[in-house]
């Protein structure tokens, strides 16, 4: 079995998967710790910092979330029964992978000792896998099976392996390549969970300026639209599709897909259903990543427990994410954002009017999206009007309007090559 069908056989058989996790990755912490310094940081935001490292021969982009500092934010837990701390520690690197000597040190140090009560990180709870919850605009109630996590370091690698499925089998070229997970303790005794995944030029947030010229952003768009129609065959909805999640990789003689040299092509393409959308060649490729707000709505379900119950909230009533499957917020979060930085695009009137429909006039984009949005800072729309007033919208529905990407939907000349980046 590959990756996949590892972790989908651990998720559908409810296996215990941060032990897997911890079992599969080739990389140890000795390598981590050695290579981890300041010096290669590329990028960081809100949920850690992501380092270029270079282990044994291989370049990877390595994302680092920080953990508890010992004996901090740590949750008691309880036995019916007095037992050794040092079986408290089996117990926990039997089921879950985690090191025994942190356990034993969080507790006092003396395996020894008899517990009823002891200490262990909170991501080392048993995993929720029956959860009810109501849905934020409706109040449904919902109740579903799946994976729930504590952790979102846990819920970005296992959809990232996921969606980088689907550049691995040939799917989509649209997606960034993860090759392992690990939790490792380091000399102060703090615990960090890192992510290996495939080494990128660039972000939308440092975007070079020779990229903006003519098609770039019906390029970016019809990439990126495509990745989210491949996410939605699972059931994705990713929930943080800002600037710095959508990468770029810039195109070289070594770039391939499907044994095809994209150098070579004079257009690329994509389908949907046999629905067909062509892009005159660009010399890069978007990679949409970081999924740890992201939730798989197809059974077995996978996201963290907090997005379901409480939810990310951009104001004191209003919730910023909703917690229930959708084929618009994605699109709508980042039309949202591209309608005012890039709103000197001809192209981006009709690509607005459709999705949030604001009309053409670009002097009160920003007054009508406030309204969108609640009349906050953030922008992000509120969730109680969503369902209302963008159940339009969709990967397929947005690609396919005439009236937005009409020239991309013709036949190229005969004799043109052609690579195809994209199929469903």
């Amino acid at each position: 079995m590959d990756d996949y069908e590892e972790l989908l056989h651990v998720i559908s058989t409810k296996k215990d998967i941060i032990k897997f996790l911890n079992e599969k990755n080739s990389i140890k912490c000795d390598d981590i710790e050695k290579y981890t310094i300041s010096k290669n940081i590329i990028g960081e935001g809100s949920r850690g910092k992501i380092y270029k490292q270079k282990i044994k021969n291989k370049e990877y982009a390595v994302k680092k979330f920080p953990k508890e500092v010992l004996d901090m934010n740590v949750r008691k837990f309880f036995n019916t029964k007095e037992i050794s701390l040092e079986s408290i520690a089996d117990f926990y690197f039997n089921r879950k992978g985690i090191d025994k000597d942190f356990i034993i040190a969080l507790n006092g140090g003396d395996k020894s000792v008899i517990l009823k009560n002891y200490k262990a990180p909170p991501y080392s709870d048993p995993i929720v896998h029956t959860l009810k919850y109501r849905r934020f605009d409706t109040h449904e109630k919902i109740k579903s099976e799946g994976y729930f996590f504590l952790n979102e370091s846990h819920v970005e690698y296992i959809i990232s392996v996921m969606c980088s499925d689907f550049l691995k089998k040939g799917i989509s070229i649209n997606f960034l390549d993860a090759f392992g997970f690990t939790t490792c303790k380091n000399k102060k005794n703090i615990i960090n969970d890192y992510f290996f995944m495939e080494l990128i030029n660039n972000n939308l947030d440092n975007i070079d300026e020779c990229l903006l010229e003519k098609n770039f952003f019906q390029a970016l768009t019809i990439q990126l639209f495509h990745a989210l129609a491949v996410c939605q065959t699972l059931k994705i909805n990713h929930n943080d599709l800002s600037y710095k999640n959508i990468f770029l990789k810039y195109i070289d003689k070594d770039t391939e897909f499907n044994g095809e040299k994209l150098i070579t092509a004079d257009y690329f393409h994509y389908s949907i259903r046999n629905k067909n959308i062509y892009l005159p060649y660009v010399p890069f490729i978007v990679k949409m990543g970081d999924y740890s707000l992201s939730a798989k709505y197809k059974y077995p379900m996978v996201t963290n427990a907090f997005l379901l119950l409480e939810g990310y909230s951009q104001n004191d009533e209003n919730k910023a994410v909703p917690n229930w499957y959708s084929t618009y917020y994605d699109i709508v979060v980042f039309v949202m954002n591209a309608a005012l930085s890039y709103k000197n695009f001809n192209f981006m009137e009709n690509l607005a009017d459709f999705v949030l429909g604001i009309g053409k006039n670009e002097k009160l984009w920003e007054k009508k999206i406030i309204e969108i949005v609640g009349g906050t800072s953030s922008f992000r729309p509120n969730v109680n009007i969503l369902e209302k007033k963008f159940s339009h919208v969709s990967p397929e529905s947005v690609l396919f309007n005439k009236n937005i990407y009409g020239e991309f939907l013709k036949t190229p000349p005969a004799g043109k090559k052609i690579i195809t980046l994209g199929k469903i």
